[in-house]
C-alpha cells in the first residue's frame, strides 16, 4: 500500500493537515486519512481533524458532504465507540471507506462499520476507494434530492 501523497492523486490534494497522530489529505469531494503507526485513534483526535477540515472547506465556501477514506498504510487502532459521539456526521459525510490489505484490518473494519452512521465499504486499493467516492456522492445527492451538494 502507498500513501496518497505518492499516488496518481497527489496533484489533486487541496490541503494537508498534519497532526502528531497522522496526516489528513483534503480533496474536493473526499478526505484521506493516514494515521501514524501504533496510534490509538480516538474521538478527541477525530474532532481535531473534523474542526480543521471544516475550517478549510468553509474558507473555500464548500460545505458539501464528503467521503472519508481511512488509508491504513500503518498499523493503528481505532476506538469504534468513539463513532457514537459523531452521529451528526450524516450531515457532513456521504460515506466512509477503509483501505487495508490485511485480514486483521478487514476484521477491524467490519467491527467499525457497525458504529459508522453513513455508507461504509472496505477496499484493498486506494484507487478503488477513490472511485467509490463518485458513486457515493451521486447516490447521496439522489437520495437527499440535494443537487447543490
Amino acid at each position: 500500500m502507498i500513501s496518497v501523497s505518492e499516488s496518481v492523486f497527489k496533484d489533486d490534494i487541496l490541503e494537508v493537515l498534519t497532526f502528531p497522530f497522522g496526516k489528513f489529505y483534503l480533496f474536493r469531494n473526499f478526505i484521506v486519512s493516514e494515521v501514524n503507526e501504533d496510534v490509538v485513534f480516538s474521538s478527541k483526535q477525530a474532532q481535531l481533524v473534523l474542526d480543521a477540515s471544516l475550517e478549510f472547506y468553509e474558507k473555500l465556501g464548500d460545505l458539501s458532504k464528503k467521503v472519508y477514506i481511512a488509508n491504513r498504510i500503518n498499523a493503528y487502532s481505532v476506538k469504534p465507540l468513539g463513532w457514537l459521539k459523531f452521529t451528526f456526521l450524516t450531515e457532513r459525510l456521504y460515506g466512509y471507506a477503509v483501505v487495508t490489505n490485511t485480514s486483521g484490518g478487514f476484521t477491524n473494519a467490519i467491527l467499525e462499520s457497525t458504529f459508522v452512521p453513513v455508507e461504509f465499504k472496505s477496499f484493498t486499493e486506494l484507487v478503488d476507494a477513490i472511485q467509490w467516492v463518485a458513486i457515493v456522492n451521486e447516490a447521496g445527492k439522489f437520495i437527499n434530492n440535494d443537487t447543490n451538494n
